[in-house]
């Protein structure tokens, strides 16, 4: 499958990105909590907003061969799409609305139901949206959910694909990504880690805690004069005048040899030359997740 980015519904305000991303951080937190998850059905779980640099690939429904661009979503636990008819609102999308009436392999089925709770590994479940509010989805048909919940494609198709998936992300406007399902005609670079909650940090090669990066890399940084903060970022620099900059290393360590380097781009949010910011920030409870981005 083919990755390409929304090109039509790139947000340039700097702000809007910040929030959007603060915003998200936060309802993925909000997922994974325990009280969420004991008292929460499909039905309640609130809106995740998708961000504002968002990838899309084509998926084709009920042997249809039209395919429909949905927002690719590792968070997500449900893949959707709106259909028709429209019985309330139905926003703008690139392609033609998906029309359950002219697919030979559709069904609709009712929630709660038996196949909602035991997923058929011989048929798809997706939501088909009558009803549909998408502010950041720009004209997207819907979502490819990615999570681990039961609903996700990832969980629907693990009879033939062992929940395996890859996926390169597409490094500008003009190129393509791909997202790969099983683990066959891998690249032997590829390593693999088990998503364990324990791992190393290291800034500059000394080992850290989760809480002490951003003041490692404070101590790291003396030799730029610093900046007013900017939203939720409180750590920033003035870089005007200096020709070259130059940042310690951030490496983060995983199980079975696993090392992820980070680079300044995935360090550093440039709001402007004279306002550049650690993209750093605290959790606000102490159970919250540490997230790894799509960008680092």
């Amino acid at each position: 499958m083919v990755l390409s980015q929304d090109k039509e519904n790139l947000v340039s305000s700097n702000a809007k990105v910040l929030r959007q991303y603060k915003a998200r951080a936060n309802s993925i937190n909000s997922m994974l909590s325990s009280n969420f998850l004991e008292k929460t059905s499909l039905q309640d779980k609130p809106e995740i907003s998708i961000g504002t640099r968002k990838y899309q690939v084509g998926i084709g429904f009920g042997g249809s061969n039209t395919k429909l661009s949905l927002v690719f979503d590792t968070a997500s636990q449900l893949t959707w799409t709106q259909c028709q008819p429209c019985s309330g609102y139905c926003y703008d999308q690139k392609e033609p609305i998906f029309n359950p009436l002219k697919s030979s392999s559709y069904a609709s089925i009712r929630v709660p139901s038996v196949t909602c709770n035991q997923i058929s590994s011989e048929g798809f479940l997706f939501g088909c949206g009558q009803r549909n509010h998408f502010p950041n989805g720009g004209r997207a048909a819907g979502v490819l959910g990615l999570g681990r919940g039961w609903f996700s494609i990832v969980s629907q198709t693990s009879n033939k694909y062992p929940k395996v998936f890859s996926y390169c992300l597409p490094s500008s406007d003009e190129s393509t990504g791909y997202l790969k399902f099983g683990d066959e005609n891998l690249p032997s670079l590829i390593k693999f880690t088990p998503m364990s909650k324990s791992f190393d940090i290291r800034v500059g090669g000394e080992r850290l805690s989760i809480d002490g990066v951003g003041r490692s890399f404070v101590t790291k940084m003396t030799n730029y004069p610093m900046a007013s903060a900017f939203e939720n970022l409180g750590t920033c620099y003035y870089f005007s005048g200096n020709s070259t900059v130059v940042m310690p290393t951030l490496t983060l360590y995983f199980d079975r040899g696993v090392e992820m380097p980070i680079d300044a781009r995935g360090i550093l949010y440039i709001n402007k030359i004279s306002q550049t910011c650690l993209e750093f920030e605290k959790n606000n409870e102490e159970d919250d997740v540490m997230i790894v981005g799509n960008f680092q």
